[in-house]
């Protein structure tokens, strides 16, 4: 049936996934509703640049929205947290709405 992602299972025949899954009639209708209420996707890019005068690294995050949310009402929040690995400290911490 070749369904390797939320984006071909949108496109997909609903009648061709309730037979393939064995359920009845209406099942679709959930998955739409299930699909509807996912997030936005987003690409996370992250760049190093140098601190001028200082020799250190600075990295700069870029959150890019690369779909628009479908008529969902549900508001979707997530944390951006910049870890060091060395000391284990939390460098930076943003909610994202």
């Amino acid at each position: 049936m070749g369904v390797k992602s939320y984006e071909t299972l949108a496109e997909a025949d609903p009648r061709r996934i309730e037979i393939v899954t064995g359920r009845k009639y209406q099942f679709w209708n959930h998955i739409k509703k299930s699909l509807l209420s996912l997030p936005p996707k987003v690409e996370l890019k992250v760049e190093e640049t140098e601190c001028r005068g200082q020799g250190k690294l600075k990295p700069v995050v870029t959150l890019t929205r690369l779909s628009q949310t479908l008529q969902s009402t549900k508001q979707h929040y997530a944390d951006m947290i910049v870890v060091s690995e060395e000391d284990n400290l939390i460098l930076f911490h943003e909610k994202i709405t």
